[in-house]
């Protein structure tokens, strides 16, 4: 399985978030991807929190915050100093 390393800026229907998310738990299962604790002082823009998830052969962080009425969710790279 190969991590997803490319932003995506929301999803189109639930149908298509909930295929990523099954996606990011194969990369895990598959041990391309470690799920990762979410620091909660990181905040980009108006989002925080979400699931963070580390590429295993990069070890880039990402995180995924899901949609919800008015936000079409998304996945970024998490910039950590």
């Amino acid at each position: 399985m190969v991590f997803p390393s490319q932003p995506l800026d929301g999803f189109d229907t639930p149908i298509k978030l909930r295929q990523f998310i099954q996606s990011l738990n194969e990369c895990v299962s598959a041990r391309s991807a470690i799920e990762v604790e979410v620091d909660p002082t990181y905040s980009e823009g108006d989002n925080n929190g979400g699931r963070w998830f580390k590429d295993a052969a990069t070890g880039r962080v990402w995180r995924l915050i899901e949609s919800s009425p008015g936000f079409d969710g998304v996945w970024e790279e998490v910039y950590i100093a």
